[in-house]
């Protein structure tokens, strides 16, 4: 009888405990060192898929001791006690924990603890677990490390296992109707890049979100879905198996590169493979969700992914003393930014959002978008008018930002519902970028991570007059493919876009031609025609100044002609 009402007893407190709201403290640990280290940097297969290799070669890359793992031996020494491990850093040596600030200030006894860092603290449910110590799990796993045995098991264990319904492929057509976003990526010429039979095959994109809720169930994904090229999930947030809910943002976001249904909505990239990874915990801000993007980038990284689409950012936070200063905005200050130029060298293109703080008191760019070598996106409307909560440059130290904008005022996207609605933000100007830039990588698939780059930025409407709220301007992608050729095709560019004053035509050919120019507004009558411009591969730059000092403000139409191509873009007269 008393062993009986022993067991309620327990059993009863059981209950009470689990169900509680427990404290959970997140810590940063930084270690001075690699020493001791299993892995070498003459064996990178080991830590590293072959992808990941293969990219960093093509890119001119050597593996170093950065991309290293942290040292088992010193994880293994300090999560004991209270401390429980969460993921890693390799690129700044450091592991992410929970545990009582009595034991995480004890690791410091350790003479490779470089120090200790308080992320974040929250209440949570507490229930079972039945975690595993540190050592009886894969270490590669542990760490965020893919190598090619990680990388195989991932992709086999892909969508098959992650609870996603029957569904039957579509065919892919390059020739699309693409329905409700044809405007928003015509817009960036990319119409053409498509038409040239790039979508974005074979190139993998990470997308790093708050969450992608439902995605499972929204038909533009039936083709994604059901052709496995949902390679790999991880979140960073809960540290848990992935699932499909959380946050719709990333749900949203994926529509406008991955969304492929012919007739109703077609993204920017509807044939590349995705990489999802939760790194924005939407239910608070703190520093924590920056060391969980770094880590879901090196992740990424080992996975071989080739481009970054991040539609975060971050400026300020709940507890205020952790808040970053316009100051910081050098691109080597926080570690976000830091992550992000060093994702970038090792061959990665990073796209990320520039923020939508410009009618804020803070207005300039967020972080990581600070970092010299992360394409910032800032946002426009249909009009190529700038959308007024667009982040604006310049950094501190007086560089250009945001480096290029993209339709982010009334976005077509579709949401967890299969609804196509319109959405606003920076967060859906980064995407359209990101998915027309997986095109280019795949027409130059040799082509290094910076040459993508630059030749985006040359392509875009206002290269040559940059500023600080449009950055170089609206890309056109298939002058940016142009770029990329070494075919006789032209290259076309048309500068500024918006214009004042001076209206400015860059036209190359790799063969002498002449080319006539028509402007009309925008009930279709002809303003302006100019007939016989000479062309030839040099720079051919025509400007006319007067012949549109009669204009109105409002929005024209600039046909550009010659007996065998034909090149259109939108103008927008303040």
């Amino acid at each position: 009888m008393k062993f009986f009402l022993l067991v309620i007893f327990i059993h009863v407190i059981l209950l009470e405990t689990i169900g509680q709201d427990i404290k959970l403290e997140y810590w940063r640990i930084d270690f001075k060192d690699k020493q001791f280290n299993t892995f070498k940097e003459s064996n990178p297969k080991e830590f590293l898929s072959k992808r990941s290799i293969e990219r960093r070669q093509k890119n001119h890359v050597d593996v170093t001791i950065e991309d290293l793992p942290v040292t088992k031996l010193y994880v293994d020494s300090v999560c004991k006690n209270s401390i429980n491990y969460l993921y890693a850093s390799k690129w700044f040596n450091s592991i992410v924990v929970t545990g009582d600030s009595f034991d995480v200030a004890n690791t410091m006894l350790n003479s490779f603890v470089k120090g200790v860092f308080k992320l974040h603290e929250k209440y949570i449910t507490k229930k079972m677990s039945n975690d595993k110590a540190v050592k009886n799990v894969n270490f590669n796993e542990l760490i965020g490390c893919a190598n090619q045995e990680i990388y195989n098991k991932v992709i086999n264990n892909n969508i098959g296992n992650l609870g996603l319904k029957d569904k039957s492929l579509n065919a892919s057509n390059v020739n699309y109707n693409y329905g409700y976003s044809f405007n928003q990526i015509d817009l960036l010429n990319g119409v053409l890049v498509h038409e040239k039979g790039y979508t974005g095959k074979d190139i993998i994109i990470g997308v790093l979100d708050g969450g992608f809720n439902k995605l499972q169930d929204v038909f533009v994904f039936d083709n994604l879905i059901v052709s496995n090229r949902i390679i790999a999930v991880k979140d960073y947030v809960d540290n848990e198996a992935f699932d499909f809910s959380g946050s719709t943002h990333g749900t949203q976001v994926l529509s406008v590169m991955a969304g492929d249904k012919n007739g109703v909505y077609v993204g920017t990239a509807p044939d590349a493979s995705y990489v999802l990874l939760r790194t924005e915990d939407t239910r608070s801000e703190s520093p924590l969700e920056e060391e969980n993007w770094i880590s879901g980038i090196e992740f990424a990284d080992s996975l071989g992914v080739d481009i970054i689409n991040s539609s975060l950012g971050y400026t300020t936070f709940d507890n205020t003393k952790y808040n970053h200063k316009y100051s910081d905005s050098n691109g080597n200050t926080t570690r976000i930014s830091i992550a992000g130029n060093k994702a970038f060298s090792k061959g990665m293109v990073i796209v990320n959002s520039a923020g939508n703080s410009g009618e804020s008191a803070w207005g300039y760019i967020g972080f990581p978008s600070d970092a010299e070598n992360v394409l910032a996106v800032g946002a426009v409307d249909a009009q190529l008018k700038r959308a007024l909560f667009s982040s604006y440059g310049p950094t501190v130290d007086n560089r250009i930002k945001p480096d290029v904008v993209a339709q982010g005022k009334n976005v077509l996207i579709v949401n967890h519902y299969g609804d196509v609605t319109m959405a606003s933000g920076t967060s859906f100007a980064a995407p359209l970028i990101t998915g027309l830039t997986a095109c280019l990588l795949q027409a130059y698939p040799m082509v290094s991570a910076k040459e993508i780059v630059n030749s985006i930025k040359r392509s875009a409407s206002q290269y040559t007059s940059s500023d600080n709220y449009y950055g170089y301007g609206i890309p056109n992608f298939y002058s940016a493919y142009i770029f990329l050729s070494n075919k006789t095709e032209e290259s076309i560019s048309v500068f500024p876009n918006p214009f004042k004053e001076d209206l400015n035509i860059m036209y190359s050919s790799y063969e002498e031609k002449n080319i006539d120019v028509f402007i009309y507004n925008n009930i279709g009558q002809l303003m302006l025609h100019k007939e016989g411009l000479k062309v030839n591969k040099t720079k051919n730059i025509y400007l006319f100044q007067e012949e549109i000092s009669g204009l109105m403000q409002g929005l024209y139409y600039i046909i550009i002609k010659d007996k065998n191509t034909k090149y259109s873009r939108c103008l927008l007269k303040e």
